[in-house]
């Protein structure tokens, strides 16, 4: 299988050799063959992939994702996920399956007792067996819907910058965070091989043809809350149908997290008993119950409390109490039993409670149905998902700085960019707002009194930017984010007097 790797600068240096030795030896005409610079060709095949990706309803993947740290690798097998990571299918640990979903970025299981006992701890009691099950979000080492969804996947793909070596020369752009200007309008002109494994960055990725997604993927991958691992997946497209009925499946599972359980939380408890008003003919018996609770913002704790006690060795009373307890509080439960013991004679009274207690994260179903079922009609509607506009490669941000920043605030890499009606943007979020970096160094271009020099080119490129993007957004919404405050004030400052007032600007401090 052949093996072309994307290297960054190759195609410029090549392009001006060749327009050199054809200057040097014919200066009036020129013929023969022109070949397409393999590099170019893999590195478009790659960008039409990761673009059909990042756009797709779903995909369905089958492979393994290794974890980092000491823990198993995991199958997966027929994992159907949608654009915005809504998930379903079965994981495999150990050699046990178990079916997986994920909801509103909750992930939860449902899995054998052996599937459970295999994992946890041997005083394993079985309360997660057959029962939908929620857990933290680095139980596997990995948060799967998050990497595997199409929208995510697709820009990891394409080795987040990797291609960028060191800082750009400035053009004729003055602002800071200005785009490299291109050097070369060269194109690929024809396709790869179906199967062509197409190496950038850590990533091997597998093109299966013009005008597919990628049908494999390895390599190295991290998401929020987790440690990361490595991937080895093959890919299938999955359509509309598909997706809408993954959120047919999802709204039923949403509807029985009524009865869920919750591995999230952590739920310890404690108990005292003891005796108090005891005479001949009654006792009082009091047991008070502590709890500690993480993991669950709001949650119902039921307990009951069997309490049992006898005089001179001889059952007298038992009672049983069905309570309520609030989270991380307590709550004191009382047994009153009557006898007849001599008062001339020495008795010997005792009492005992055995207390079980089950905590319940209080799920507001009917939000997470109302949130789902907005995922779906993003998810399955192609007008939302591919918005007004097409992503395409551009030159990428200057400095490292200003790269991670536009990454942060978009989640993609700076060498590609989201344009509508001709007009570039930075990139769109999953609401539909159009987005615009604005990165670090606008400060020495700010006044005494707040505004951005007028004398300063960039202060006229900021507001053409913003007058061209407004009038090729329509109805769109657009966000400018800066990562100075006081650029951003001046920023919006400058737009507003310009009557732009469509933008809204925001200030993100850079991480």
């Amino acid at each position: 299988m052949k093996r072309v790797p994307i290297l960054g600068g190759i195609a410029v240096a090549i392009l001006l050799v060749l327009l050199g030795v054809w200057v040097t030896a014919n200066p009036s005409s020129t013929k023969g063959t022109a070949y397409p610079i393999p590099e170019l060709v893999a590195q478009a095949e790659l960008n039409e992939a990761t673009f059909a990706l990042a756009q797709a309803e779903g995909a369905q993947y089958s492979g393994t994702f290794t974890p980092t740290e000491d823990l198993p690798p995991i199958d997966f097998e027929d994992l159907t996920v949608s654009n915005s990571g809504t998930m379903h299918g079965t994981i495999v640990l150990e050699g046990i399956p178990a079916e997986i979903v994920t909801i509103n970025g909750d992930t939860l299981v449902k899995a054998s007792n052996d599937f459970w006992f295999s994992i946890l701890t041997t005083d394993y009691t079985g309360e997660f067996t057959d029962k939908w099950t929620r857990l933290q979000d680095d139980f596997f080492g990995v948060d799967l819907s998050n990497v595997l969804a199409p929208s995510n996947l697709a820009w990891s793909i394409q080795g987040l910058q990797d291609r960028t070596a060191g800082d750009v020369v400035a053009g004729p752009d003055a602002l800071p965070n200005a785009r490299q200007p291109l050097t070369s309008s060269t194109a690929a002109s024809e396709s790869t091989p179906e199967g062509t494994e197409v190496s950038v960055g850590p990533f091997a990725t597998y093109v299966g043809g013009a005008g597919s997604i990628p049908n494999r993927v390895k390599g190295p991958v991290n998401s929020p809350n987790a440690k990361g691992g490595n991937i080895d997946a093959e890919i299938d497209p999955v359509d509309a149908a598909e997706v809408e009925r993954l959120y047919q499946f999802i709204e039923q599972v949403t509807r029985d997290l009524v009865n869920a359980a919750d591995a999230a939380m952590s739920f310890s408890m404690d108990s005292n008993t003891s005796l108090g008003n005891c005479n001949n003919t009654s006792c009082s018996i009091l047991t008070v119950v502590t709890n500690t609770l993480t993991g669950a913002d709001r949650s119902t704790i039921n307990v009951h409390v069997r309490t049992d006690f006898n005089v001179d060795g001889v059952p007298t009373k038992s009672c049983d109490e069905n309570t309520t307890m609030p989270a991380n509080g307590q709550v004191s439960v009382f047994c009153n039993a009557s006898y007849f013991a001599d008062p001339e004679q020495r008795h010997n009274l005792e009492a005992w409670a055995k207390v079980t207690a089950h905590a319940y994260a209080e799920t507001d179903i009917q939000a997470i149905i109302n949130i789902v079922d907005g995922q779906k009609k993003r998810d399955t509607s192609p007008d939302e998902l591919r918005g007004p506009g097409t992503w395409r490669q551009q030159p990428a941000k200057n400095g490292p700085d200003n790269r991670r920043y536009h990454e942060q605030n978009t989640g993609r890499p700076s060498d590609f960019g989201y344009v509508v009606n001709g007009v570039p943007f930075d990139g769109r979020a999953a609401d539909g707002t159009l987005l615009q970096v604005q990165g670090a160094g606008f400060g020495s271009h700010i006044g005494p009194d707040g505004a951005l020099d007028p004398n300063w080119p960039g202060t006229q490129q900021l507001v053409k930017r913003g007058r061209d993007q407004v009038q090729a957004a329509g109805s769109a919404p657009i966000r400018w984010v800066f990562a100075e405050e006081a650029a951003a004030a001046a920023g919006e400052r400058a737009l507003r007097e310009a009557g732009l007032t469509q933008i809204v600007v925001t200030f993100v401090p850079g991480r």
